[in-house]
Formats: structure tokens, sequence, C-alpha cells
């Protein structure tokens, strides 16, 4: 069964952070306000693997939210993709960025090939996984 996953680049996210869990997987940026929220989830979900739960990262200076998102995602798809999950990810909802001709291009080469704007970010899904 395929899965959406949330990639968070919000920096004051932190307090939002328990509504999105319950949906899915969630890879959120570092820093004090998501710092405390995501070892709030861990404490209340022990146990609980990447597949299901939350993911931190960290920020790099200088780096946009769009950047740091396309730095991130050879990660994001080593440990969510199709060769690690029996049920690899085919959406990812991404909090906190702009949707940019650099982040279709980088999408795209991760089979990502229909993008939607949202209020706070964006959305790219994969039709089919090769």
């Amino acid at each position: 069964m395929p899965t959406c996953l949330t990639v968070v680049l919000d920096i004051n996210f932190g307090p939002k952070l328990s509504a999105l869990t319950a949906r899915g997987p969630v890879w959120i940026v570092e820093s004090a306000a998501n710092r405390t929220a995501t070892e709030t989830h861990w404490a209340k979900h022990r146990g609980q693997n990447h597949l299901k739960g939350v993911t931190i990262f960290n920020s790099y200076e200088g780096f946009s939210p769009e950047d740091l998102l396309i730095a991130q995602m050879d990660s994001i798809d080593l440990h969510h993709g199709e060769y690690s999950s029996h049920s690899p990810y085919d959406t990812l909802e991404v909090v906190g960025a702009k949707f940019t001709a650099e982040i279709e291009e980088a999408l795209s080469n991760y089979g990502f090939d229909q993008f939607s704007s949202s209020p706070t970010g964006f959305s790219v899904t994969m039709s089919a996984r090769a």
C-alpha cells in the first residue's frame, strides 16, 4: 500500500506536528520548537520506527527551505523508497517551501510527475512506480 510522507521545512511548526503524524511518516527540520515537538512524539510512541514516526534532520546555514528539501531527498528516498519499504511512499507533502522549477526538476528524478500547490507548500505524487 503506497504511503504519503510529509516533509516539514518550517522551523516554527513544532506545535502542529501531532496533527500530521496520524497520516503517516514525517521528516521535520531541526529547530528548538520542532525538536521539542519531536521528542514529545517519540516519548508517546516509543518503538515507532521511521516508516511510521518522525525523523528530524539538520538544517544548513544559508540553505533556503527549497534547497534543504533537495539536499534531503536522497536520504528520504533511501529510507522510504521501494528498496526500503514494503509500502513505499508515492506522495510527498511539503510544508514550508515553495514549488519552484528546481524542485520540479529534482523531484522528477525520483519519479514524481504530478504537482500541486497548497497554502502551506505543495504536494507531489508519482503516477506509478517504474
